[in-house]
């Protein structure tokens, strides 16, 4: 029986190359954590979680937008103006915002900048001119609230629906040790922590915002 030729012989496998490959795909996320900035799902990650670069892409492009609709506004009438901005500059503010919670005042005020350009240019009004009475006939609520409403959302479908799994199991109603008033509000546990990081977590600010509501709507 004929030997194979070199070229055409199975080369034999090499185990530690096959190791050192599957420990790096193991090893893979720990060594992307240690990068200042991560992206995922659109969402600019950093390792203090403060969401800095985050905010600062997000007005850069709500920005960019802002000035081709100025451009624009002329021709538009005051509904279709709304619409865009809804569709452009307000699914932007209230992507993923639900992780904004607790971030700086900073830069709430620079989210909160857009989206008052925002309703200055649908009202048609002056650069200058005091936007919260703008956002109330446009029925905008404000960056802050809507953070707020978006993690309340969550929370009321975690609660009442069930969905999605992991945020429920992260609830837990609240039961006092003894009969009061508040055992029959339907409110959730908040648990403790002693950092400002931990207030930030969806088990605790979920419960802060779901206790908040009216009992009406719980």
């Amino acid at each position: 029986m004929l030997s194979q030729s070199p070229e055409k012989r199975p080369q034999p496998i090499n185990a530690l190359a096959v190791c050192a490959s599957q420990s790096f795909q193991r090893l893979s996320p720990l060594l992307a954590a240690q990068q200042p900035r991560l992206i995922n799902l659109g969402v600019v990650l950093d390792s203090s979680l403060t969401f800095d670069q985050h905010v600062r892409d997000t007005v850069r492009n709500c920005n960019f937008h802002l000035r081709t609709l100025r451009h624009i506004r002329p021709s538009l009438t005051s509904d279709v103006a709304n619409t865009m901005a809804c569709s452009i500059i307000g699914s932007r503010l209230d992507y993923c915002n639900s992780l904004l919670v607790g971030i700086s005042e900073q830069n709430l005020d620079s989210i909160q900048r857009v989206q008052s350009k925002a309703a200055r240019i649908v009202c048609n009004t002056g650069r200058h001119s005091p936007s919260s009475d703008l956002l109330h006939s446009l029925h905008w609520l404000p960056v802050r609230h809507r953070i707020e409403f978006k993690t309340a959302t969550l929370c009321f479908k975690a609660v009442k629906l069930g969905t999605p799994s992991y945020l429920n199991n992260m609830l837990k109603p609240y039961a006092p040790l003894r009969a009061l008033h508040s055992s029959n509000m339907d409110l959730l546990t908040v648990p403790r922590t002693d950092t400002s990081l931990g207030l930030r977590r969806y088990s605790v600010a979920g419960p802060q915002g779901w206790n908040r509501l009216p009992h009406e709507l719980c």
